[in-house]
């Protein structure tokens, strides 16, 4: 009787992953594997309006590919995750200015009154 599932569970998957290293790595080859579950991981979160201005709150995951932010108007915008704030800051994002050159995080209560028509003001 054959007691095999179908469909190898996540789990199974990374074992399989990892025995497959081993052997090779035995064998002597030279292949390299890595295994990240989470490495291709995007998160789209919608910007709110908040008293008139446009709000984004990074996700408590803190994904590590990054956030897409979908505006009011449709359009996308991409935060990569080095450039998200400290948890318990902020900073105000324009879209389409590099990820470098956006202004430092900051204290929420401050940046709230300067965020500019098109930007939005990104919670850590």
């Amino acid at each position: 009787m054959n007691t095999m599932k179908p469909h190898a569970s996540p789990g199974r998957t990374a074992l399989a992953v990892v025995l497959v290293a081993a052997a090779l790595a035995m064998a002597g080859c030279s292949a390299r594997i890595t295994f990240s579950p989470d490495a291709a991981v995007r998160v789209t979160v919608s910007a709110q309006a908040e008293g008139g201005l446009l709000v984004v709150r990074v996700p408590a995951s803190r994904p590590s590919a990054g956030i897409d932010v979908r505006t009011r108007d449709g359009g996308v915008f991409h935060i990569p995750p080095g450039h998200y704030p400290p948890p318990g800051q902020c900073r105000i994002w324009r879209p389409g200015v590099p990820p470098g050159q956006q202004e430092p995080p900051g204290d929420c209560d401050d940046l709230e009154r300067r965020v500019p028509a098109n930007a939005a003001l990104v919670i850590g």
